[in-house]
């Protein structure tokens, strides 16, 4: 029944069940005859009362599901894939889209007025401090803080408590056919390796990581995150892909994961943003790794559709010399040479918004960006040590 139709619910239910035509048992009576009207007449408005009620109740939470996270809907696909000046149309074409069910931050990048510049001090009474940022702070000049220690110790701190549900927290809707209208959301970055090698990162930026719950103590939140993609393309074909996980992540076959035509599907966890090739539960204690079931899990469901190629800056990378450029002619260098982190620094213990649980904490530092997540990587996964396993089906 449409949430239109609410004010109608009476006479809908009539139709739906038509008292003289009811068959139902007399259980009061311990009889099986059927009920004609004049009998039911007392019994159907306390059965009629009580499943109007459940329905309420039922379409209440339901509202309120929509109110929180968003309609767990998927949207209409998108399979027309915009053409970009500087970027190769493959490029576009195999772009990723992002399935997220109950998730409720997903935040542009583009806007940082809610936001300061802090520097971490290392001497003094006071573990934060304003730096001396540019006025307004934007994307544009946003690597201008680098000048604190090369970025070091710096700190984009929200203006607002997070704890009192900013407006900016809720983020950005995608509509019909998954582009974040009105705001920038990602950021493709292209590195040409030469002969034919090319790697495309998709990053993705929200407003909030919400941490894993263990033993009903929520930790690891932190204000700001980064999430990506990286899909490896040889003479213009897609080869491999990437899914960014808590540090680490996993790799496939491209031919092995799930798509929308020609384009991968990503399914973002609740609230971590954790991506993976596949919907349900998935324990990332051990990196590379991910099971069904275990102390830390993530959980993704086939929800609204994210098309991040709609609402994208685009750079290109020189892995020789680190530097990025502006692909399109529209895209902030500022914000990927920025090398500071996107997010609070951790709070103290003598924050009344921090908990602590056997040394882990409910608030920690936001992430660094895109800058440093081995853009000019060998293999399809990070160079940091940890095997690189290239998957050729979609399984743990």
């Amino acid at each position: 029944m449409a949430v239109g139709k609410l004010g109608t619910m009476d006479s809908d239910l009539e139709k739906a069940f038509p008292r003289c035509a009811t068959l139902k048992y007399d259980t009061h009576f311990q009889s099986s005859k059927p009920l004609g009207r004049c009998e039911s007449t007392a019994k159907w408005k306390f059965v009629g009362s009580a499943m109007y009620y459940k329905i309420m109740a039922s379409l209440a939470g339901f509202i309120l599901l929509l109110w929180q996270y968003g309609p767990p809907l998927r949207a209409r696909p998108f399979f027309q894939p915009r053409q970009v000046s500087g970027i190769a149309n493959y490029i576009l074409e195999y772009g990723m889209n992002l399935s997220y069910g109950l998730v409720r931050r997903t935040r542009a990048i583009l806007p940082l007025r809610h936001f300061r510049a802090s520097r971490k001090h290392t001497s003094g009474c006071q573990p934060h401090g304003r730096t001396k940022s540019p006025s307004p702070l934007t994307l544009d000049n946003l690597h201008e803080l680098n000048i604190f220690n090369n970025g070091s110790g710096v700190y984009l701190t929200s203006d607002i408590d997070v704890t009192e549900e900013p407006n900016w927290l809720d983020g950005i809707v995608p509509d019909s056919v998954g582009k974040t209208v009105g705001a920038i959301s990602a950021a493709i970055i292209v590195n040409d390796h030469g002969e034919g090698l090319v790697d495309a990162f998709y990053m993705y930026f929200y407003a909030y990581n919400m941490g894993n719950t263990v033993l009903f103590q929520e930790l690891g939140d932190h204000i700001g995150d980064w999430e990506h993609n990286m899909v490896r393309f040889q003479d213009g074909k897609p080869t491999d892909i990437w899914y960014s996980q808590h540090g680490n992540g996993e790799a496939y076959n491209f031919d092995a994961v799930e798509k929308m035509g020609k384009r991968p599907v990503s399914y973002s966890a609740r609230g971590s943003h954790a991506n993976y090739a596949t919907k349900g539960t998935h324990d990332h204690t051990i990196p590379d790794l991910n099971l069904p079931i275990g102390p830390l899990q993530d959980y993704c469901s086939q929800g609204m559709l994210w098309d991040p190629t709609l609402s994208s800056y685009f750079y290109k990378y020189n892995g020789t010399n680190n530097s990025f450029s502006d692909a399109d002619g529209n895209s902030p260098v500022g914000a990927m040479l920025f090398r500071g982190k996107w997010g609070d620094q951790q709070y103290p213990m003598s924050d009344k918004r921090q908990k602590g649980f056997f040394g882990f904490k409910k608030f920690v530092s936001g992430p660094t960006g895109p800058w440093d997540k081995q853009l000019n990587r060998t293999k399809v996964c990070p160079d940091n040590g940890i095997l690189c396993i290239v998957r050729g089906s979609v399984a743990p």
